[in-house]
């Protein structure tokens, strides 16, 4: 959760979350895709706002990856490991 600072305030930006999607074993695949949750998934990453509107997703990392090792390698991952410029910290009505 990416969150701004302000005063005694903390207001959330945005989430980030993980999904297995299960699936058929396709074919000649092994176990690339053999969940630890014990079922054939692939894996949708998103980023969502404070009313859980898509920023963004990823789909397709393997059932057998972890989270942390997904987000790492995908695009979304990437991008979000760079500074985010937020505005400054104000302080909400009534605060």
């Amino acid at each position: 959760m990416a969150i701004i600072e302000g005063g005694t305030s903390h207001i959330a930006v945005a989430q980030s979350m993980g999904k297995h999607i299960r699936i058929i074993c396709p074919c000649n695949s092994g176990s690339r895709y053999f969940s630890y949750k014990d079922f054939y998934s692939i894996v949708m990453l998103t980023l969502v706002d404070h009313n859980y509107k898509f920023l963004a997703a990823d789909v397709g990392s393997y059932g057998t990856e972890g989270d942390a090792g997904m987000f790492a390698k995908s695009p979304l991952g990437n991008n979000l490991s760079k500074p985010i410029k937020f505005p400054p910290p104000v302080s909400l009505p009534g605060t």
